[in-house]
């Protein structure tokens, strides 16, 4: 499921280094991830849909997918 995932790609200007990262991972379970804790409800779900949705544009690119296909993909995961 992880195998498409470049964990190398550079986002932005700044990149962690080892030990941030993996203090980070130690640490991830502290972090409170309900979705009262989020500005925007859903947010981990919303997340979700725009991971499949850019997952399904890079195996199938010259294909069209509605946003009500992958929200209905999405809402399957859930």
């Amino acid at each position: 499921m992880l195998k498409h995932i470049n964990f190398n790609r550079k986002i932005g200007q700044r990149t962690l280094d080892d030990d941030t990262l993996s203090n980070f991972i130690q640490n991830f379970e502290k972090i409170p991830l309900r979705n009262e804790n989020f500005e925007i409800p859903d947010l981990l779900g919303v997340a979700a849909k725009t991971d499949c949705r850019l997952y399904v544009k890079s195996k199938l690119p010259s294909m069209y997918y509605s946003r009500e296909a992958v929200d209905a993909v999405g809402d399957g995961l859930n």
